[in-house]
């Protein structure tokens, strides 16, 4: 509901004066549906984001915010060197900009780099004293792609305790659990994803998760099938 309403907001915002600022959060908007599957086709909303993009752009070039939206785009594309150069691109025109920062991290996360991922969240830590909870959602993905899993699950609960209702950090818990053999705890972070999203899967999980190594991707696919959750 709350992206509902930031996606209402930036396009009334963009009917009263284009902006390339707005575009691009409107483009992130639309990313985040996709990501989080709230919308009823991710094609549309990939699409929606890379009009926004594609707007932005021919506004101005030079806005952090994106960058980031477009090295998100190339990352659901595939492309993942060419999303890594638009987040550094990011971090180049905000250097003391927390959130560049995390996403280049998600990034290189995803392109399999999580040592560089890990060294730019806590950077971002140090730029934002008051993060958001999505900064402890990303530093356990980190942790989890380097395989240090007990670091991710102590990053994740801060999440949860943050924000409790807040999908992605049971999902990292679930994996970490269930890969760390800690099988009761596995099960009852799947009971928490499923009161949250009674319809979410592994395969929405596959869907939302761009890994470059897809022998990672099925690690964590594993991992999740083991603790319970559904196809």
């Amino acid at each position: 509901e709350d992206n509902a309403q930031a996606r209402t907001n930036y396009q009334q915002s963009l009917d009263i004066e284009p902006s390339p600022i707005v575009h691009a959060m409107l483009g992130f908007a639309h990313l985040i549906d996709l990501m989080h599957g709230w919308s009823d086709s991710q094609m549309e909303s990939f699409d929606k984001a890379n009009k926004c993009a594609e707007s932005a752009s021919e506004m101005s070039e030079d806005v952090d915010i994106l960058h980031m939206v477009l090295a998100w785009i190339n990352l659901f594309k595939g492309m993942h060197d060419k999303a890594i150069l638009e987040g550094k691109r990011a971090v180049q025109l905000n250097p003391n900009g927390a959130e560049a920062h995390v996403h280049l991290a998600a990034i290189l996360v995803f392109a399999g780099n999580p040592d560089e991922a890990i060294r730019l969240i806590n950077k971002a830590f140090r730029l934002n004293p008051t993060p958001t909870s999505y900064y402890y959602n990303m530093l356990g993905l980190a942790y989890r792609s380097a395989q240090q899993y007990v670091d991710a699950i102590t990053a994740c609960e801060k999440m949860v305790h943050m924000n409790p209702n807040s999908l992605p950090p049971y999902i990292t818990l679930a994996s970490c659990h269930s890969l760390l053999n800690q099988m009761d705890k596995a099960r009852q972070d799947v009971t928490e994803i499923l009161r949250i999203d009674p319809q979410y899967s592994i395969g929405q999980f596959a869907l939302t998760m761009p890994f470059k190594n897809k022998e990672e991707l099925e690690l964590y696919l594993e991992a999740l099938r083991k603790a319970g959750l559904p196809e």
